[in-house]
């Protein structure tokens, strides 16, 4: 069985598992690692695993630490506390999968906590996994969905690149954590299981602390006052209108391809940067089962994307589930789910059988939701499947930076996005475009939804 089908398999049998339900508590023990290394700013992840008094220990990456010059640490609960009296009470040095602990002292602050590890429930194939950190060299943590691809002696290997300022982060199954980010490559992620790091921790004499918030999945439909964490983190979900959507924070990207791509078409360019607000967008495209809350007569199997509908049946349905279609600008943000790349997985075109039905896989026909790898950001079917309508009219692009634009004032034909289940792999990129006029209605067409906040 190949590994596009067995994934496929067991993401249907296994509901997606999320990481945090109260994610408040979850992030209370996370640690923002800083520092130089030969004069170039390093930066990366760790959280707290013992507490005492004035004393934290805190488990990250090796290579986060090893050979950094002035480390600072700060926590996500108060960034504004920084502490540098770093103890290194063991490392794995020159190891890239290598762990090390340490120890800060100092006045920590209030609402630390210190997270344990599962060391009973091993996370399997094609378990939905969260990851923590604070990316690149942002002050505000990040979480981040993954999935666990295969298992190699004690490490995790987990699908897609994470970027930079995650290494040293918490993984987590469920709520618990069962593993330590420790590198990344072109197409995997790596972690250390999480029975592996308790055993070093203690070999080099650190204390594990008890986890003191349950931590399991994002449901904020459940908190007491009904609202989101106050964290933004993305793949948060929240049930609303017969619907699930995906909480996208807010950040700056660059929209379009620049003129070094050799896929790109021209009417992507020029590429420029776009600052977009937070907003939620529907995990799946929108299903024959959950448009016949708009159009009860609706014909089609329950969980096959509806197509045929024209822009203006797409809009509608969308403001009846309490929402808008996507800007162009929202789509392609939310479909690179922080990649810069060609797919939000990377620019391995040999890859995109897992995430996407395209020509190269479809057997020319649409499929039920759901089935392929989500993006980063828990999406799935933004590659391929049935394109999609947003709301902008077609034009070409402007080339100074825009904050939340919604496209031309004027314009008889509207965006598509996302290539379809007849596209080639080039028509399936996240920045790729089509139009066409608003009462076009075709079988390979449909829609997806956002919502500005949460209801």
């Amino acid at each position: 069985m190949g590994r596009t089908v067995l994934l496929a398999l067991l993401l249907l049998l296994r509901p997606v598992a999320g990481a945090a339900q109260d994610l408040d508590a979850a992030l209370t023990a996370l640690a923002r690692i800083s520092g130089t290394r030969a004069g170039t700013p390093v930066r990366g992840s760790g959280f707290v695993v013992g507490l005492d008094r004035d004393k934290a220990t805190i488990v990250t990456a090796s290579h986060v630490i090893e050979g950094v010059e002035q480390l600072e640490v700060t926590f996500a609960v108060d960034p504004t506390t920084r502490l540098h009296g770093v103890v290194v009470l063991g490392m794995d040095a020159g190891n890239p999968q290598g762990l090390a602990v340490f120890q800060v002292r100092g006045s920590l602050p209030a609402g630390l906590a210190a997270l344990a590890f599962e060391v009973e429930k091993k996370p399997r194939l094609g378990d939905s996994l969260f990851l923590l950190g604070f990316p690149q060299m942002a002050t505000a943590p990040r979480a981040t969905q993954r999935v666990l691809a295969q298992r190699s002696g004690t490490l995790l290997l987990i699908d897609q690149p994470i970027g930079e300022g995650f290494s040293g982060g918490p993984v987590l199954l469920q709520g618990k954590v069962v593993g330590v980010v420790t590198d990344t490559d072109e197409q995997t992620t790596y972690a250390v299981a999480g029975s592996v790091v308790r055993e070093a921790i203690e070999g080099w004499g650190g204390r594990v602390g008890q986890l003191t918030a349950t931590v399991t999945k994002p449901a904020p439909q459940s908190t007491p006052d009904g609202r989101p964490s106050k964290v933004c983190v993305p793949g948060e979900e929240l049930n609303t209108a017969g619907l699930v959507f995906v909480r996208i924070c807010g950040g700056t990207f660059t929209m379009g391809s620049t003129d070094a791509d050799q896929l790109a078409f021209s009417n992507e360019k020029p590429a420029r940067q776009v600052k977009l607000s937070e907003f939620w967008m529907s995990k799946t495209e929108i299903t024959n089962g959950q448009y016949r809350q708009f159009r009860p007569g609706q014909l089609g199997e329950e969980a096959m994307p509806v197509t045929g509908v024209t822009w203006d049946e797409a809009k509608k349905a969308c403001e009846r589930f309490g929402g808008s279609l996507p800007t162009e600008a929202q789509w392609e943000y939310a479909a690179r789910a922080g990649s810069v790349a060609a797919w939000s997985f990377g620019d391995e075109g040999r890859m995109l059988g897992d995430y996407a039905w395209f020509a190269g896989n479809s057997g020319n026909t649409l499929h039920p939701v759901g089935l392929k790898i989500p993006n980063a950001w828990g999406l799935h079917d933004m590659h391929g499947n049935a394109a999609e309508w947003v709301a902008d009219r077609f034009g070409t692009y402007p080339s100074a930076a825009q904050s939340d634009p919604s496209g031309p004032k004027k314009g008889g034909a509207h965006i598509l996005r996302g290539g379809s289940f007849t596209g080639q792999s080039r028509s399936l990129r996240s920045a790729f475009r089509d139009w066409s006029t608003p009462d076009f209605q075709y079988g390979s067409i449909g829609f997806r939804c956002v919502l500005s906040s949460p209801r």
